[in-house]
């Protein structure tokens, strides 16, 4: 991973973007005591191998453990690092399981990030999906075009752009500082619809002028802000973490700084995987 690779040691060097290194660059913080294991409960609705059916209408299928960079604050750090169980692969078991829920609509590809894999695995699978007639939706999670822009290729984009579903891919990106000039011509390569999702993390991006410039940033090139989450109380990122009143106070000024239409929902997941719910003054 080149790029990763120069990305890493650029931030080491630039003690002027201290809130974007933060989240890669490990820290002894890691070892404080506090967190759980699985936060959001994914293994609590593990369904088959690779998939996670947490909503009705939708399902979470992580093809690969791999990720271009190693953020310290991901809600999986504990499962990907230990090789949960929920990783394990059986693929005709997964196709088997969503041939059995005709409820499912829509694939949600997560991982690891799913654009860590070649245009031709991403075809097998989605060759696999496209055979099961009750699918009609497709979404991509992804921080790969921040962290490995260079993996963006055109095969990829039309690989992905040329199924017969519904596509969408949403970005997972938390600060301005990060759409370095490769960033912004991997992600002008999309001719899906784009969406963001952030992270409010402590230290990083934990003011409502930071999110304020991100999301106008994004809107300029075209993503629209989707998700702001709350960070996830994660074993090993606990000092990523800051209240709810304390995010809800952000959020609440954010507002009246941007228009309604560039928003994010700002939600919050728990441990009893009941998914995301918005985050309320209590």
């Amino acid at each position: 991973m080149e790029y990763a690779h120069k990305l890493s040691k650029f931030l080491q060097t630039k003690t002027h973007l201290p809130s974007i290194s933060s989240q890669y660059l490990p820290s002894d913080e890691e070892y404080l005591d506090g967190g759980l294991y699985d936060p959001i409960g994914d293994t609590k609705r593990w369904s088959a191998p690779q998939l996670v059916h947490r909503y009705k209408n939708r399902a979470l299928f992580l093809p690969t453990l791999t990720c271009p960079v190693n953020c310290r604050f991901c809600f999986r750090k504990n499962l990907i690092n230990e090789r949960d169980y929920l990783f394990h692969s059986d693929f005709e078991k997964t196709l088997d399981y969503l041939r059995a829920h005709a409820e499912i609509e829509e694939i949600i590809f997560t991982g690891g990030d799913p654009f860590i894999l070649s245009a031709k695995k991403l075809k097998e699978y989605l060759d696999a999906f496209e055979q099961i007639e009750h699918l009609k939706f497709l979404r991509f999670h992804t921080r790969t075009p921040l962290a490995e822009p260079s993996l963006i290729t055109n095969d990829l984009v039309e690989t992905i752009e040329s199924t017969r579903f519904k596509t969408n891919v949403m970005i997972h990106i938390n600060h301005s500082d990060e759409l370095f000039p490769e960033v912004r011509e991997a992600l002008g390569k999309f001719r899906v619809p784009l969406y963001s999702q952030t992270v409010l993390l402590k230290g990083v991006n934990d003011s409502a002028e930071v999110l304020t410039e991100l999301f106008k940033n994004l809107v300029n090139i075209n993503i629209q802000p989707y998700y702001l989450h709350h960070p996830d109380q994660v074993k090993g990122a606990m000092h990523f973490y800051l209240s709810e009143k304390e995010g809800y106070e952000i959020y609440q000024t954010l507002k009246q700084e941007i228009s309604g239409w560039m928003l994010p929902k700002y939600v919050v997941d728990n441990p009893q995987a009941t998914g995301k719910q918005a985050v309320l003054p209590s």
